[in-house]
C-alpha cells in the first residue's frame, strides 16, 4: 500500500505583491482624469465611498478601483440607472462620479433631480464642460456641492457651479482647483457656501412676520441662522471670516 500523499496548500494574500500585480495591466486611457479625481478627493479630507456612473472600460475601472482602495476609499459601480444612487444613509461620506461622455447622462440627472440629490449633503464630481451642464438648467442650488472637472489643454480645472433659486436661469461658479500633468494640484480653494450667500442677486426671500407683535423685526436674525440669510459684515470683517 502506497503512503498517503501530503498536499500543502499555500494561500497568499494579493496585497503582499503590492503594485506589481497591476504592472501587467495596460495603461488606462483615462489615467489623467483618474489622477485628477483622486487628488481632488484627497483634498476633501475624509474617507469617501464613490458611486460611479460610467461607460469606462474594465481596465479603467480596475485602475480607479485599485487606486481608491489604496487611499482607503471604496467604489460602487452603478450599471442600473434606476438603482438607488446611494449605498447607505450617510450621504456626507459618499460621492457621485459621472462622466458626461457616457450615454444616459440626462436620465441620471433627471432621476437624481427628482430625488433632490443635488442638495447637501450630496457631493457630485462631474467630468465634462461647465457650459454643457448649465445648458441643462438643473436645480443645483447655492448650498450644493456640485464639482465639474473640465480639461484645458494640458491642465484640468475644477469648478463648483450653482444658482440662487430653482427659477433662476443664470448660474454662478467658484474655481476650486487647478491640476496639471506635471505637478498635480497646483491650487486649491476650499468651497465656502457661506460666502456664496453674501450676494443673493436680489433674490426675494420669504419670512414669517407677525403684524400684531412689534418685536418681530428683532427676531429676523433667527432666520439668518436657520435659513442662512447673509448678515452685514461688521467693520474690519472679511468675507473669508464667514467660512
Amino acid at each position: 500500500m502506497l503512503p498517503p500523499k501530503i498536499v500543502i496548500l499555500l494561500i497568499l494574500p494579493l496585497n503582499i505583491f503590492g503594485n506589481h500585480i497591476f504592472s501587467f495591466i495596460p495603461k488606462s486611457r483615462n489615467e489623467d482624469l483618474i489622477s485628477v479625481v483622486l487628488d481632488f478627493m484627497d483634498e476633501q479630507e475624509s474617507p469617501v465611498f464613490m458611486n460611479l456612473y460610467t461607460c469606462w472600460s474594465k481596465n479603467d475601472i480596475l485602475h480607479i478601483s485599485h487606486k481608491l482602495w489604496n487611499k482607503n476609499h471604496r467604489l460602487r459601480i452603478l450599471t442600473n440607472i434606476d438603482a438607488p444612487t446611494y449605498s447607505s444613509n450617510i450621504w456626507e461620506y459618499e460621492v457621485i462620479l459621472v462622466d458626461m461622455r457616457c450615454k444616459n447622462v440626462d436620465r441620471i440627472f433627471e432621476k437624481d433631480e427628482r430625488e433632490i440629490l443635488f442638495k447637501q449633503p450630496s457631493r457630485w464630481i462631474v467630468i465634462g464642460n461647465v457650459s454643457d451642464i448649465i445648458s441643462r438648467n438643473l436645480n443645483i442650488g447655492v448650498d450644493s456641492k456640485f464639482f465639474v472637472i473640465e480639461e484645458f489643454e494640458n491642465n484640468f480645472h475644477v469648478y463648483a457651479i450653482f444658482k440662487y433659486s430653482k427659477d433662476f436661469v443664470e448660474f454662478d461658479s467658484n474655481k476650486i482647483a487647478t491640476w496639471s500633468r506635471k505637478t498635480g494640484i497646483e491650487s486649491y480653494n476650499h468651497l465656502c457656501i457661506g460666502r456664496n450667500r453674501t450676494d443673493l442677486k436680489r433674490l426675494q426671500l420669504k419670512i414669517s412676520y407677525v403684524l400684531t407683535n412689534l418685536d418681530s423685526l428683532n427676531h429676523l436674525w433667527d432666520y439668518s441662522i436657520t435659513f442662512h440669510i447673509p448678515r452685514l459684515l461688521s467693520s474690519g470683517e472679511s468675507m473669508a471670516s464667514l467660512c
